[in-house]
């Protein structure tokens, strides 16, 4: 994104905000200020059960917190090696195509809903968005698209559809080729 002229103070700023974010895990854990996001690294970065222990009540358990405190060095040397930074409004999705040649060349359709809670209603993405494959290892891996609201995809979600229609399809323009994963 820096090769497409985004500024590196912004960058600087994304990876503060995720340091900052998990600075501290496992004394916000003891304390029972934990954040969502505390929970949900526990989960990924962890076989242990996490979320259980903290639910019944083990905040303070120090096999729990000596845990808490390995996944926090974790995801630290994570984001100083990966740089995978978060990104608000941004979400991972597989790429599917566009079968019944709803969408026109250049637009996709982009339905979601947070996993983390069934009761939200999904969201329809409109108007410019920015998508690439990950990792992005080029700046042509990074695409601004027109994303549109088809009432008759409405059946989908937790995809990004991608148009057939076109000399040369999204996802093919992208790194990594098309959407069969070859």
């Amino acid at each position: 994104m820096h090769e497409l002229g985004i500024r590196e103070e912004i960058f600087i700023q994304l990876f503060n905000e995720a340091v900052k974010g998990v600075k501290g895990m496992a004394s916000r854990v003891a304390s029972g200020t934990q954040t969502f996001a505390d929970i949900k690294r526990g989960d990924e970065l962890s076989t242990w059960p996490v979320r259980a222990m903290v639910e019944y009540g083990f905040q303070r358990d120090a096999c729990l917190q000596d845990l808490l405190k390995v996944i926090e060095c974790r995801a630290l040397s994570d984001l100083r090696w990966r740089a995978r930074l978060q990104i608000q409004q941004g979400v991972y999705l597989l790429g599917i195509p566009d079968e019944l040649e709803i969408l026109k060349e250049g637009e996709v359709f982009c339905r979601y809903q947070n996993p983390d809670d069934s009761e939200e209603e999904p969201q329809v993405v409109t108007g410019t968005c920015i998508i690439c494959r990950a990792p992005a290892l080029h700046p042509g891996d990074i695409r601004r698209v027109k994303a549109v609201d088809r009432p008759q995809l409405h059946h989908l979600r937790n995809v990004i559809v991608f148009s057939v229609k076109g000399e040369r399809d999204l996802p093919n323009m992208l790194g990594g080729g098309d959407l069969d994963g070859g």
